[in-house]
């Protein structure tokens, strides 16, 4: 117990209770960017335009996935219209709503009109699966970019480093 006592007492006479990581950090140089500023800024630039180029991709993704939701609960809505109007007889009266008013309609013209906003609503959603994709593989090299000037930079500080030595 005498041991521990005169140890933190001769401890804290020496600058004070440290722990460990921190007497670590103290020691510990910190690391030099040993590139030339107009080098520095040259990466920084290309950074900021590759990471801007690929907010703008997200930012395409995130509305095609946007429409593409849209798009399916238009397609269910439309699909559910579809299986009611197979089970209608005949001589039964639809009534479609344009405006304000109810117009009746034969059953056939309303699923001609419901099969032909099916197919339309379909091909519109290929459509989207195609942007989307190519959207996420543009996202895709846009990250492969910021990689490679990530690790230009480094190796450009790695070559700076051996040849300082």
């Amino acid at each position: 117990l005498k041991l521990q006592f005169l140890y933190l007492i001769g401890s804290a006479g020496r600058g004070g209770y440290r722990d460990r990581a921190t007497m670590a950090e103290q020691q510990q140089p910190t690391p030099v960017n040993p590139l030339p500023k107009q080098r520095q800024e040259h990466y920084q630039q290309r950074m900021n335009k590759e990471s801007q180029n690929a907010k703008e991709i997200q930012k395409k993704v995130a509305k095609f996935q946007s429409k593409q939701q849209q798009l399916m609960l238009q397609k269910q809505e439309n699909e559910m219209v579809s299986n009611e109007l197979v089970i209608m007889e005949e001589e039964a009266v639809v009534y479609k709503l344009v405006g304000p008013v109810l117009v009746s309609q034969e059953v056939d013209d309303a699923k001609n009109i419901i099969t032909k906003r099916l197919d339309y609503i379909n091909s519109e959603i290929k459509s989207l699966e195609t942007n989307l994709k190519n959207a996420n593989n543009d996202y895709e090299g846009a990250k492969k970019a910021i990689n490679k000037v990530q690790e230009d930079f480094r190796a450009e500080i790695e070559q700076m480093l051996k040849s300082k030595q």
